[in-house]
């Protein structure tokens, strides 16, 4: 609370500022709440405002229709595995309040909120991480994260967000981890992106792994701060198990190729830079 008090109007000015930006860029791109053009590209036409349709009859049916299993979806759907890659946002919840018409200006919404979020996250993140730095310094880089050209260039991809909303907050539990033998944080957050989004959850957890390989180049050694590092990161991951064990036996399941094999460490169009 003393850290919401001190730093109230940072902390707004971190989710707003990102949210005003993209629904001026969007405006000027003709996408906004209401107009006849949406961010609905390639996946997002194809697949994800599907997604949350079904999602959202669900919720309306009173879970008649099932959070495990529904037969909706063609000959049917494992809803359980499948809610591991395209079903775990933050926002899921907020289709209960839309009609199956508006999906495409509640997949804007949560695509602008979610921008506000990722500034957000950073911000309280980079802060605590960094005291020292003033907050229109922190401001600016947490909104410069927040609009990196990444998440711009794939904004469609609604659940890629969500990653970006917890990336900072699991940094600065690695931090409290190696820092102060604090340990909640970054089980809690790596555990949820574990579960929300396995496809970039693997990715992470490479990252993780560098990253505090190159923190432990300058201070000194301590196998204390590695077994805590491995002990959380692989609680988390067995945690996880929970989502991740039903949707890999979903996916053998379903799976009627064979796994390519390695020939080589680079494929014919790899390239250094």
């Amino acid at each position: 609370m003393k850290f919401i008090k001190k730093n109230k109007w940072a902390l707004l000015a971190s989710f707003f500022i990102p949210l005003i930006l993209m629904v001026i860029v969007l405006a000027m791109t003709g996408i906004y709440w209401g107009s006849s053009r949406s961010i609905l590209a390639g996946d997002a036409y194809h697949q994800y405002v599907a997604i949350h349709s079904l999602y959202r009859n669900i919720l309306h049916s009173g879970g008649s229709q099932g959070f495990l299993y529904t037969f909706t979806s063609g000959l049917g759907l494992n809803l359980y595995a499948f809610s591991a890659y395209y079903m775990g946002s933050f926002l899921m919840p907020f289709t209960f309040f839309f009609d199956v018409k508006s999906m495409p200006d509640a997949l804007y919404l949560f695509t602008i909120i979610k921008f506000g979020l990722i500034g957000l996250s950073s911000f309280v993140s980079f802060k605590n991480m960094y005291q020292k730095l003033s907050n229109l310094t922190v401001l600016s880089i947490s909104t410069a994260f927040a609009l990196m050209s990444f998440l711009t260039s794939q904004l469609e991809i609604t659940m890629w967000l969500d990653v970006f909303i917890l990336l900072p907050l699991i940094i600065w539990g690695l931090h409290r981890l190696m820092d102060e033998r604090k340990r909640w944080l970054y089980f809690v957050s790596l555990l949820i992106l574990f579960i929300q989004n396995y496809y970039f959850g693997f990715m992470v957890a490479i990252f993780l792994v560098l990253y505090f390989l190159a923190r432990m180049t300058y201070e000194k050694w301590s196998w204390t701060k590695v077994l805590d590092f491995v002990v959380s990161s692989t609680l988390a991951g067995i945690a996880s198990l929970i989502m991740l064990l039903p949707m890999y036996l979903d996916l053998k399941s379903n799976n009627s190729d064979a796994l390519s094999t390695l020939s080589g460490i680079f494929t014919e169009n790899s390239h250094l830079f």
